[in-house]
């Protein structure tokens, strides 16, 4: 679980702090940080909160998702993944445990309601 509160915007860029395990009660220093572009709606990372950690997957490694997705589309009668569904990928992919829920929660809202969450969580498991 991740837990997330809206800090500034600047421009096109939202802050926000991010707590793993809803650690904000306890321990509220214990944060990362979150930029998230309203135009492109892309996120970086620039502070991993305690707790979290940066992973990568490999072109190699998304790639083999891409084709195990195809396999299983096969498999039930249905088409290959567009582009637009899973782009080809060009480089290898950088991310948090922790901050990328937290940016797949704040874009999810962020598209659904026009505007920005000003907190919120998300729950993976």
């Amino acid at each position: 679980m991740v837990t997330f509160k809206l800090m500034e915007v600047n421009g096109n860029i939202a802050v926000y702090h991010y707590w793993v395990e809803n650690n904000e009660k306890e321990n509220p220093d214990d944060y990362g940080t979150l930029a998230f572009d309203m135009e492109t709606k892309n996120s970086e990372t620039p502070e991993v909160a305690p707790g979290d950690c940066w992973n990568t997957l490999t072109v190699e490694d998304l790639m083999k998702e891409r084709e195990w997705m195809n396999q299983q589309r096969k498999e039930e009668g249905r088409p290959p993944l567009t582009d637009g569904e899973y782009p080809l990928p060009k480089h290898d992919l950088h991310f948090t445990n922790y901050g990328q829920m937290a940016y797949v929660e704040i874009k999810r809202a962020f598209e659904r309601m026009g505007e920005l969450p000003k907190d919120g969580g998300n729950i993976w498991y």
